[in-house]
């Protein structure tokens, strides 16, 4: 997930409150919740989502999609990143 406006990129690692996380930072963020289509309405409000935008390809991508697409404006993120 990544902010442009908050130059802030956070890194979903599983297991880890992450979903929580997400949803939290999400109107900050230049990404978008999805569903996928065959996802049950009851089920769209539980951690079924994935979080997509134009660098953010899904919720656990890594910093290597981050650092390709800014390149040397990676350095101008804070990285967050929640542990175990």
């Amino acid at each position: 997930m990544i902010s442009s406006a908050y130059k802030f990129i956070y890194l979903h690692t599983p297991k880890t409150a992450g979903n929580s996380i997400q949803s939290l930072l999400l109107p900050l963020s230049d990404d978008a919740k999805t569903y996928h289509e065959d996802t049950p309405d009851f089920l769209r409000s539980s951690n079924t989502f994935e979080v997509i935008g134009e660098i953010t390809t899904h919720k656990h991508v890594g910093i290597s999609c981050y650092a390709e697409a800014l390149g040397s404006k990676l350095s101008d993120y804070k990285i967050i990143i929640s542990r175990p």
